[in-house]
């Protein structure tokens, strides 16, 4: 599940993010976990459509199913569970999975390494 949300500057691509007290996504801290962040962009936003849009900055928040998040630390190759680390995921338990990471493709011999961007589905 997908949705479009407004952004403040700390959010990246792949990051994991939350709910801050205006209602913006911001980069997760440990509260009010939201989901994983898309690319983020700009887009303009009206209150009607007789008014010109404002240039703001928005992001594709992922709430469940698949989507690409950044690691810390490595992942074997053949995935598992994934659980918050700051703004990232990581295989080391901490608390209840927050997602599961997908095995690598065929020709991938290695382990997913620290700040690799991964295949994830968000339980």
């Amino acid at each position: 599940m997908k949705t479009i949300q407004k952004c403040d500057d700390t959010v990246l691509k792949g990051c994991l993010v939350g709910w801050s007290d205006n209602q913006t996504l911001t980069q997760y801290v440990g509260a009010n976990l939201a989901g994983v962040a898309g690319e983020p962009f700009e887009m303009a936003i009206s209150d009607s459509i007789e008014q010109p849009g404002v240039m703001t900055r928005v992001v594709e928040l992922t709430v469940h199913g698949e989507t690409k998040a950044v690691i810390s630390g490595s992942v074997p190759r053949s995935g598992g569970p994934l659980y918050a680390q700051g703004a990232t995921l990581s295989s080391t338990p901490n608390g209840e999975p927050l997602a599961i990471a997908m095995p690598a493709d065929i020709n991938v011999v290695n382990d997913f390494s620290d700040g690799q961007l991964i295949n994830i589905i968000i339980l």
